[in-house]
């Protein structure tokens, strides 16, 4: 069974590692830390499934990181970086805004955002405890001791009585 969970975290983390954040070369270690956030905020509206513009290919994504490191190079801070990202609307028609991938601090927000990881790891505690338990039950019976619980009723079957037996 330990083979089994090894398989599947290995398979969980392979695309983690291929997804990697390519980060500005002149930016200190705060600023990368802070290109790294405001990226992983957000999703282009182009992007169906919500991946965020720091692992996104698409036009939109591209340019919503280069907007980000136009603001980081000019010292604005996280907040006003998010009002803008806010702000901010893409497509033909300028009418598309950025999907935010984190929480905002609201408590419906936070409670909405911990339903998935929750139910997950319920649904982990239950195969874990259906499939791993262990029985203490005794589940298979010899055959003399099921002889010996049914023989009244197989003799009966057969249409005679037990005699008694000598000991």
């Amino acid at each position: 069974m330990k083979s089994w969970f090894t398989l599947l975290f290995l398979l969980s983390t392979i695309p983690l590692a291929a997804q990697q954040q390519v980060v500005p070369q002149d930016f200190n270690s705060k600023q990368a830390r802070l290109f790294q956030k405001m990226t992983e905020a957000v999703s282009a509206p182009c992007c169906q499934n919500g991946i965020p513009v720091a692992y996104h290919d698409s036009g939109m994504a591209e340019y919503v990181r280069g907007e980000i490191i136009q603001w980081i190079r000019a010292g604005e801070g996280e907040r006003q970086i998010m009002t803008k990202l806010e702000a901010m609307r893409l497509g033909p028609n300028k009418d598309m805004p950025l999907i935010f991938t984190v929480p905002d601090n609201k408590l419906v927000s936070i409670l909405t955002w911990l339903v998935a990881p929750v139910v997950a790891g319920l649904g982990f505690l239950i195969i874990f405890l259906v499939v791993l338990r262990k029985d203490n039950v005794r589940t298979n019976l010899s055959d003399d001791e099921l002889v010996g619980k049914y023989r009244d009723h197989i003799m009966q079957q057969l249409g005679r009585e037990e005699k008694p037996q000598k000991a």
